[in-house]
């Protein structure tokens, strides 16, 4: 635990024992406020982040237990699902094989963590779950190396994933830009996404794709925003 002061707030650095992830004020505070916050040398902050950052981590997942999984080389479906992630286009495949709008796009995210990656396999294999059973159909090697990982605890899955989020972007990213000893460098987290300055984006964007590229050959979609 590090705890630091900005003016008279505190602030509060904790890692979490099992996902890695590290909690501060900034994880803790509400989405709608992020585009109130101010940095005292008046640079705009953006935000980069990793484009469907869960599908694309659990395709890397795969990619590392792929010897093991399929000593004959990827399964076609496998093939296509780590295409679809990378290119940020996963939600929007499936949501056309299951009718969903554009404006639903949240829910449906919803529903695939709740029906397919986080839950038991009698939810996501339901006659009812209409996006379990579609991404059965179009993915079902990749769906049967899920179950293997679910074991019998769902939440492992989930938890494997905070973890490859946490490697990447905290002992990855992070860790390089400490590294580099430019004390002006602003730099802070939120998960899967990294704040920075504008000036500084390019080098923060560099260094995300190239852990991505060194490691799996493959680097995704990643978004940059305007935060305030």
């Amino acid at each position: 635990m590090h705890q630091a002061s900005i003016g008279e707030v505190p602030w509060d650095f904790k890692v979490d024992g099992k996902t890695g992830r590290l909690f501060t004020n900034l994880t803790n505070l509400n989405k709608e406020l992020r585009p109130f916050l101010r940095l005292d040398t008046g640079q705009r902050i953006v935000g980069i982040d990793i484009g469907e950052c869960q599908p694309f981590l659990l395709g890397m997942l795969l990619l590392e237990q792929a010897r093991s999984l399929w000593p004959e080389g990827l399964p076609g479906d496998v093939s296509h699902f780590l295409d679809l992630t990378e290119s940020r286009s996963f939600y929007r495949f499936l949501m056309d094989r299951c009718g969903i709008a554009e404006g639903e796009r949240d829910a449906f995210k919803k529903t695939i963590f709740g029906g397919i990656f986080y839950c038991s396999d009698w939810k996501a294999e339901h006659p009812d779950n209409l996006a379990g059973r579609t991404f059965i159909e179009h993915f079902p090697s990749v769906y049967t190396a899920i179950k293997g990982m679910k074991g019998r605890d769902r939440s492992t899955l989930p938890i494997q994933l905070m973890r490859k989020e946490s490697e990447i972007v905290i002992h990855g990213v992070c860790r390089q830009v400490a590294e580099m000893g430019d004390e002006g460098f602003f730099l802070a987290t939120i998960h899967d996404c990294i704040l920075t300055t504008e000036d500084k984006a390019d080098i923060v964007e560099g260094l995300l794709g190239g852990i991505f590229m060194k490691r799996y050959g493959r680097v995704p979609f990643l978004n940059r925003e305007e935060i305030n």
